[in-house]
């Protein structure tokens, strides 16, 4: 990675890792719900890591139809619990 990624970025990884690498694990007991623990560490690790949102104008012009559609389309009570969303487009034109 080296090689594609700059010195700060690399850096900013390691010390990501570093951080979620040194909170305490938890026990998954037989019979206990895999989705329960999996929420339950994602809230944990969310707590601990910075997580700096990325700013959105204040008046976004026809996001909401967009959002509804999108919302319509998607399983949000899928018995998995696992969806996949891709998002593509020409960079800098606001997938984020």
């Amino acid at each position: 990675h080296a090689k594609r990624f700059s010195e700060k970025e690399i850096q900013r990884w390691r010390g990501a890792m570093e951080l979620v690498g040194n909170l305490a694990g938890y026990v998954f007991k037989e019979g206990s719900v895999e989705d329960d623990m999996i929420k339950l560490v994602l809230k944990k690790v969310l707590a601990q890591v910075r997580n700096t949102p990325e700013k959105v104008g204040e008046y976004t012009v026809g996001l909401k139809s967009r959002v509804k559609d999108l919302l319509e389309r998607v399983d949000l009570k899928a018995s998995s619990g696992v969806q996949i969303l891709g998002l593509y487009g020409m960079g800098g034109i606001g997938k984020t």
